[in-house]
């Protein structure tokens, strides 16, 4: 199912409260320096000291570390993390890869199913790490790094119920509107 808000895949009354691109992280910029490296020296001490034979298993094992490495570094290009007012979803070149209704998270105590952390301090302001685990899987569903306050408070709010004025139904705390009625909350 394809996802890519605001023109496909909500749900009525369904709206993107947090959005987020996975970006590459500091592992693969730095992973490929060194398959750089000591690839091609390994290839070159290999061919000169040792020959032929092993000069090739260490140019093939070079060849699939760069083929996983590009690998990588395309599902974290390709990769986009929303909260909605309804649901969080992990995405895949707009394809939904992963999601967890808000309502699995319901009743849940958020130390089960969130990690909310200050990662370091940038010009004295906290910058977070999150990483929300589905409650029902265990399985992670979103792990962003670089977040601000206002991103990890949302995420804090996962589970939290209010009550509709116009209709009287629950709701989820992260929307603006009723995601029943659409009335405003």
């Amino acid at each position: 199912m394809r996802f890519e808000p605001p023109t496909e895949g909500l749900a009525q009354h369904e709206r993107v409260v947090w959005a987020r691109k996975q970006g590459i992280g500091f592992f693969l910029p730095f992973s490929v320096i060194w398959i750089v490296v000591l690839g091609t020296g390994g290839i070159a001490v290999s061919f000169a000291l040792v020959g032929v034979p092993l000069g090739v298993l260490v140019s093939m094992l070079v060849a699939v570390a760069m083929t996983f490495w590009t690998r990588a570094l395309v599902i974290a290009l390709r990769s986009k993390f929303f909260l909605t007012n309804q649901r969080v979803v992990a995405t895949r070149g707009g394809v939904i890869f992963k999601q967890v209704p808000l309502s699995d998270f319901v009743g849940v105590p958020l130390a089960q199913c969130a990690e909310v952390a200050v990662d370091y301090l940038e010009n004295g302001q906290p910058v977070y790490v999150v990483r929300i685990f589905n409650p029902v899987t265990a399985d992670i569903v979103v792990r962003c790094t670089g977040l601000t306050g206002e991103a990890a408070a949302a995420f804090r709010e996962l589970g939290n119920q209010t009550v509709c004025p116009y209709c009287g139904c629950k709701t989820f705390a992260h929307g603006s509107t009723c995601s029943n009625c659409g009335g405003p909350l």
